[in-house]
């Protein structure tokens, strides 16, 4: 079953979500499907999670498929974000039409599923963009460390060809003096593509 990333953590609610309706005799059968973008017509829906869990293998809904039409037994509750279709919740009952507390309890479910999902994908583009950002601080960081590196190593190279008393020493000294500053500002940078290593670091840290 192809299926779109969700979350660990959105796969327990929907879980639990799904899972409170053992007590419904008018319900016999809930899929959560979310919406996949083809480029091409309707987006399709893929299933992500189903009661009861029979270990029924669910195919993905596409634009011309039966299952998108409403039928006496079957109907579709929409997971949405304002005017975008993040996904549908398919019920199979009994009753039709829903007695009233059945269809306030599967509303309040979609509602809580769609914001679930909602805050689920913005969590991914998130986790995307931080990763994105730690890559380009790493690339940052290799490019700094190679000219500084240089720096270091052409200082060392001259006050070893001038002499002691040489008054130019003391300017090569505080260049070597502002190298070592830039590459503790580099490490400080590497440190921000490395979260882990923030959180580990000691409560008091020494200033730069």
């Amino acid at each position: 079953m192809a299926v779109i990333p969700v979350s660990d953590s959105f796969l327990a609610l929907l879980g639990y979500q799904l899972g409170q309706f053992a007590d419904c005799l008018e319900v016999s059968s809930l899929v959560v499907y979310v919406t996949h973008a083809t480029g091409e017509g309707a987006p399709s829906l893929i299933p992500v999670g189903h009661w009861p869990a029979d270990g029924r293998t669910l195919a993905a809904v596409d634009g011309g498929s039966g299952l998108r039409v409403p039928a006496e037994e079957r109907r579709w509750l929409p997971l949405r974000d304002g005017s975008d279709l993040l996904g549908a919740i398919q019920v199979e009952s009994s009753s039709n039409p829903w007695p009233e507390p059945l269809r306030l309890r599967l509303q309040a479910v979609a509602l809580g599923l769609a914001e679930a999902l909602r805050l689920d994908r913005e969590g991914q583009r998130l986790r995307q963009r931080l990763a994105f950002q730690e890559e380009q601080l790493r690339l940052l960081v290799h490019q700094l460390r190679n000219p500084l590196t240089a720096l270091r190593t052409f200082g060392h190279l001259l006050l070893r060809r001038l002499e002691k008393d040489n008054d130019n020493r003391s300017l090569v000294e505080g260049l070597l003096g502002e190298e070592r500053q830039l590459h503790r500002y580099v490490d400080a940078i590497s440190d921000l593509a490395r979260p882990d290593a923030l959180i580990a670091a000691a409560p008091d840290p020494q200033p730069l």
